[in-house]
């Protein structure tokens, strides 16, 4: 299972938990989780494909503090798996974007 969180630390709330469990366990899956500030929502991608979608009561930017992988507040939660690529961007990509990244790792 794969769980992705996104939180607001300077606002003290979690407005995102994404949970999947793989269609395909073994295999390389790419994965893209986006936060629109401008519709409140975020958006959860497996293999290309919307996967499941947040709406949010607040609104506005969502400052970025620290990020763990494989773990939770600096607490070990340990992925039993490979990471390849991860990469953090600084705008919204469109779906066709993720589509596009997608692809590219075929």
């Amino acid at each position: 299972m794969v769980r992705l969180n996104f939180r607001s630390m300077d606002r003290g709330i979690r407005f995102s938990d994404f949970r999947f469990t793989s269609r395909t366990l073994n295999q390389w899956h790419h994965i893209a989780a986006i936060y629109d500030s401008t519709t409140t929502s975020t958006y959860f991608y497996i293999d290309g494909e919307l996967d499941a979608t947040r709406s949010h009561s607040f609104s506005g930017a969502v400052a970025v503090g620290p990020a763990w992988i494989g773990g939770w507040d600096g607490q070990p939660r340990w992925f039993q798996g490979y990471l390849d690529d991860i990469r953090i961007y600084s705008r919204v990509l469109s779906t066709l974007e993720i589509q596009a990244l997608y692809y590219q790792g075929q």
